[in-house]
C-alpha cells in the first residue's frame, strides 16, 4: 500500500466522519437551542467527531461502499457516539425570584455535588477523547 493510498483513504474517512458529525451536531444543536455554550459544544463536537471516525476505522466494513469508505459504518457509529450525548444533556432548570432560604441552602448543595460531577465527567471525557483519537492513530499504523 503506496503512501497516496493511505493518504487518500485517510482523507476520505476523515471526510465521511467530518460530514456525519456536522448532521449531528447541526441536529443536537436545533434540538437544544442557544443556551449551549460554544465551548460545551466544540467539545461535544470533537466527541461525536473522533467516536464517529474511530468506530467507523474499526468497523467491519458494510452497507454500500463509495471508492474504499463503507459509508453506513461511519454512519453507525456516528448515531451510537450521539444519542447519548443526545440523552444525558439537559437544560438547567430556570430559578424563579420567590425562593426560600432551604430552597438556597438545597441549591448550594447541589452546585456542590453539580461541581464533582463535572469534573468527573471532564475527566472521563479527557480520557475518552484520548482514547479514541489513539484508536484512530493505531488504525493508520498498523
Amino acid at each position: 500500500m503506496g503512501g497516496i493510498d493511505v493518504f487518500f483513504i485517510l482523507t476520505a474517512e476523515f471526510t465521511v466522519a467530518f460530514l456525519v458529525t456536522c448532521v449531528f451536531a447541526i441536529s443536537f444543536y436545533l434540538f437544544q437551542g442557544k443556551d449551549m455554550a460554544h465551548r460545551q459544544f466544540a467539545a461535544l463536537c470533537m466527541l461525536i467527531f473522533l467516536g464517529t471516525w474511530a468506530g467507523g476505522a474499526w468497523f467491519r466494513p458494510f452497507g454500500s461502499n463509495f471508492g474504499s469508505i463503507f459509508r453506513l459504518s461511519y454512519l453507525l457509529s456516528g448515531l451510537a457516539v450521539s444519542i447519548p450525548v443526545f440523552l444525558f444533556f439537559r437544560k438547567p432548570p430556570p430559578y424563579g425570584r420567590k425562593e426560600t432560604i432551604a430552597l438556597l441552602d438545597k441549591m448550594q448543595q447541589e452546585k456542590k455535588v453539580r461541581r464533582m460531577a463535572e469534573r468527573s465527567v471532564y475527566f472521563y471525557l479527557r480520557f475518552l477523547l484520548i482514547f479514541l483519537a489513539a484508536a484512530i492513530i493505531i488504525r493508520y499504523i498498523y
